[in-house]
């Protein structure tokens, strides 16, 4: 029965602090054998944990950081799955959570943004695809265009992302790291608040790559 089975991934969200973050481990565990599997590897539950990311995004911030600490190293892995389509939906799938965390406004004195964004960061500096790393580059020239009202301490992790970019090996991405990072410091200088110092250093950081001529 789907919709029995679809009843047992919206109910996460009644389920208490430790046994949701008990149940998105094993959801992880289980995604991992599927994506793992020779030859004809599944995104079910991939599909699942996405799904039931969004059912406890509402989540009081202290519970969701604990779900998100899971969530955040699994898909750090699977955005470097060696089947690129895999990989590319792990990418876009972040890409969607981080669009709709953004929505909620960040309190003053908590970092929650800058760990969801976390994930971007750690990608942008393991994944061994170029296609992948120019999708984490996409991914967050729309976010900065559509949420960046109300990035806080997301810039930190977005910076991050974009001074790896400076010292990619090939042009194409440390120049689209450039174009991103110049036009969200100009855009949005008022919006980086106390994260000036990040901006500037990051668009340093490509200053310094005499390699990429077009910059």
């Amino acid at each position: 029965d789907v919709v029995a089975i679809d009843r047992i991934f919206s109910g996460s969200a009644q389920l208490n602090a430790d046994a949701i973050v008990e149940f998105v481990t094993h959801l992880c565990a289980v995604s991992r054998e599927e994506l793992d599997a020779a030859g004809d590897p599944q995104v079910y539950s991939l599909q699942k944990i996405v799904e039931v990311a969004y059912y406890n995004m509402s989540r009081v911030r202290l519970v969701w950081a604990r779900i998100w600490e899971v969530l955040s190293e699994f898909f750090a892995e699977v955005g470097q799955h060696p089947n690129l389509s895999i990989a590319m939906y792990a990418v876009d799938s972040l890409r969607q959570l981080a669009t709709k965390f953004l929505e909620r406004e960040e309190l003053l004195n908590y970092q929650f943004q800058r760990e969801f964004l976390k994930p971007f960061q750690d990608l942008m500096g393991a994944a061994k695809s170029v296609e992948v790393r120019d999708l984490i580059l996409v991914c967050l020239g729309h976010m900065v265009q559509s949420r960046a009202r109300s990035i806080r301490s997301g810039w930190s992790s977005l910076f991050g992302v974009l001074s790896l970019a400076a010292a990619d090996p090939l042009s194409s991405v440390a120049k689209a790291g450039f174009d991103l990072a110049r036009d969200t410091v100009r855009e949005h200088f008022a919006l980086i608040g106390d994260h000036h110092a990040e901006g500037v250093s990051c668009i340093a950081g490509y200053l310094r790559q005499r390699p990429h001529v077009d910059i």
